[in-house]
């Protein structure tokens, strides 16, 4: 009996023996392949995907933080026409676009039936593909146009102008070289428009001091204290800045930056904190007959300063500059030279980088 009670205390131990050395290997065979066959770290495929897919984001003093976004592979690369609908697109114009409200929100305006000036247009989407027309209310649309949209603010704002009731200004026009026609337009003041939701708008409260005087907003983005606009005021190029999208100030004029004829008719935020560009119309007969390509920056939407012409314009006399982005080598602005001669057509695309090449 003492013989088989020793044979199977035998048995036992080396089964016991047997499952550490199990157990032991199990551990140490998933660490030996964490750490690489020569010993050193080894990056899991978890870690390689985040890698490849990380972007960075430049920041926004925007009060309102947008949905994060994924871009499918391929996009940009192949483009479709979203199928016409004269019930949402009719009659209208489309002038910026932004992610907001249910998905997208897009503005613009529409010439409206019985009336001179236009009307400020709202469409709203959640894919990009199927759109809605927002109701029109004429207290908080008519005689106006929206140029830009930004999320910021309490949700949304919206900038552009509405028409004066009581100042109208000759405007002349020629297609190539067709006699020149000459009409009479409102006056233009400088208007804001903001919305929580996209869905439903309210137009900031006209004061004259800030939005009066032949003016537009042409483009609003998010930075300096919150919320810069720029544009023109029938002469100079002025600057507008809002911490909230409801209350706004107009940058004190200083002719040396934006005196003259000129206009600003983008901003972006890049470079030292924000790029504006546009055109500068002085001593040239006619804004459509040519100008010089201006840009201007600031570091706060406060302070600005105007870039030397010989940095912008090259060798070229007449030109302008309509947008302007970040990408490329830091910033690129687009928009034609002018040829001299030709009132409306005598044009050719134009590109700037910031730095130069070379």
């Amino acid at each position: 009996m003492g013989k088989t009670e020793s044979k199977m205390t035998g048995r036992k131990g080396l089964l016991i023996a047997a499952a550490a050395l199990a157990a032991a290997m199990l551990v140490a065979l998933p660490l030996l392949f964490l750490r690489g066959g020569d010993g050193s770290p080894a990056v899991s495929s978890t870690e390689t995907t985040q890698l490849a897919t990380t972007t960075t984001v430049p920041p926004t003093t925007s009060t309102t933080t947008p949905a994060e976004t994924t871009t499918p592979q391929g996009a940009a690369l192949v483009w479709g026409r979203v199928p016409y609908d004269e019930a949402i697109f009719g009659n209208s114009r489309m002038t910026s676009v932004v992610a907001g409200g249910p998905g997208l929100v897009a503005v613009g305006y529409s010439g409206r039936v019985g009336y001179s000036g236009p009307g400020a247009v709202v469409w709203t989407s959640a894919d990009g593909v199927v759109w809605e027309r927002v109701p029109y209310d004429e207290a908080i649309f008519g005689g106006s146009h929206m140029n830009s949209v930004v999320a910021g603010g309490p949700g949304l704002v919206a900038v552009g102008y509405q028409d004066s009731e009581d100042e109208m200004h000759e405007v002349a026009s020629q297609f190539n070289d067709g006699p020149v026609t000459v009409t009479w337009e409102p006056n233009p003041n400088a208007a804001v428009w903001t919305s929580t939701d996209g869905l439903t708008w309210e137009r900031v409260p006209y004061n004259e001091a800030v939005f009066g005087g032949w003016q537009e907003m042409r483009a609003v983005v998010a930075g300096g204290p919150g919320l810069v606009a720029i544009g023109y005021n029938g002469g100079a190029a002025p600057v507008w800045t809002s911490t909230d999208g409801l209350t706004w100030e107009p940058v004190p004029y200083d002719e040396a930056v934006f005196g003259g004829w000129q206009e600003m008719r983008a901003v972006v935020a890049g470079g030292p904190g924000l790029v504006a560009v546009g055109c500068d119309f002085t001593g040239v007969e006619g804004s459509d007959d040519g100008g010089t390509a201006a840009v201007w920056t600031s570091a706060d939407g406060l302070t600005w300063r105007r870039i030397s012409q010989d940095a912008v314009s090259g060798s070229v006399a007449r030109h302008c500059v309509n947008s302007v982005a970040v990408g490329g080598p830091g910033l690129v602005a687009v928009g034609y030279d002018h040829v001299v001669g030709h009132f409306d057509m005598g044009q050719a695309a134009a590109v700037w980088v910031s730095p130069p090449p070379g």
